[in-house]
């Protein structure tokens, strides 16, 4: 059971969030060093611009259902999620012109891009991991866990060094491109587009964690066709950021209104926040003035229309999730 309570005066606050992200496809293609228009073998790889690192990722809490309690976890990329809905975003790689029309900056034909998990710095203890969705290139046993499974595919301690499949530095790869089984090695167009990709941790808090691009070939007999990229650093954030927006619409009243779903899905229940006031802010002056409980809606409501003789107030909100 995890408890957070959040407390604001009447005053009125400007809050700044991140932009709204339509859903964002972040493609492994090939830095044309030599400046002639085609992906060239030793050529090293990177994330096409815009690549996801001027973005802040907010997670929240998961869908629960009978099946799959969210216990906490918070994630993006789940299906479907009505706050922050096109906050989420795939790792894919730009096709050969086998698959479909791609920029020419796509990795040459016979690469295998993978992604490499290098860094992940977070809050003490916590995990970092994510879901698997429709990937063929995974075992059956780890694909399309977002929808049944209460526990990720992958998960990773932060601030620690990160283990995981044979790699070039010994750290934990996911594969982007989607080889077709038969087809000479040569030959392979390097394309890879896999959504549900569920990325998860399981405390609030703000997360950076390192990706970088590997192309993992073997059709050269000198190594992989392409170098590895930069490593490129992207800031999840987790948390419900249940702020509350006060509105005094007369001299007894306050209409207050905050943030209601947390990735709830149709016909659950939602979270129920207990509104509380105070007027000095002081251990034990917390007053407990009702119950709302959270639904699909993107907002919830509460009227305390008892402020009748007082001069100043504060709210916060209490609330608790467990399965």
């Amino acid at each position: 059971m995890k408890k957070n309570a959040l407390s604001l005066s009447l005053a009125v606050l400007m809050l700044h969030n991140a932009p709204l992200l339509a859903h964002q496809h972040f493609a492994a293609e090939v830095v044309d060093t030599n400046n002639n228009g085609k992906s060239d073998a030793g050529e090293p790889l990177r994330l096409a611009a815009p690549n996801g690192t001027a973005y802040l990722f907010k997670m929240r809490a998961r869908p629960y259902t009978t099946a799959q309690q969210y216990g906490g976890y918070y994630s993006i990329s789940e299906d479907p999620r009505v706050l922050d809905p096109n906050d989420s975003f795939t790792f894919i790689a730009y096709s050969d012109g086998q698959t479909q029309t791609d920029p020419v900056t796509h990795p040459k034909t016979g690469a295998d891009i993978w992604m490499e998990i290098t860094s992940v710095t977070g809050p003490a203890g916590a995990k970092f991991g994510f879901w698997e969705g429709q990937n063929f290139n995974v075992p059956a046993a780890s694909r399309n866990r977002s929808l049944s499974f209460q526990t990720p595919s992958y998960s990773f301690l932060t601030n620690t060094p990160i283990t995981g499949f044979s790699t070039p530095t010994g750290r934990f790869m996911f594969e982007i491109s989607e080889p077709i089984a038969g087809d000479p090695l040569a030959t392979q167009d390097p394309f890879g587009h896999i959504h549900s990709r569920g990325w998860t941790v399981d405390k609030p808090g703000d997360y950076y964690v390192g990706f970088t691009l590997y192309d993992r070939s073997t059709v050269n007999a000198g190594g992989p066709i392409h170098t590895p990229s930069p490593t490129y650093v992207y800031h999840f954030q987790a948390g419900p950021e249940f702020v509350i927006t006060p509105n005094k619409t007369s001299a007894t009243t306050c209409v207050l209104t905050w943030p209601s779903l947390m990735g709830t899905k149709s016909g659950a229940t939602g979270i129920a926040f207990t509104v509380q006031r105070s007027t000095t802010l002081a251990a034990g002056s917390w007053t407990t003035l009702g119950t709302v409980t959270g639904t699909t809606a993107a907002t919830a409501t509460f009227t305390d229309n008892t402020l009748s003789g007082f001069t100043k107030a504060f709210y916060r909100l209490q609330y608790s999730w467990a399965p």
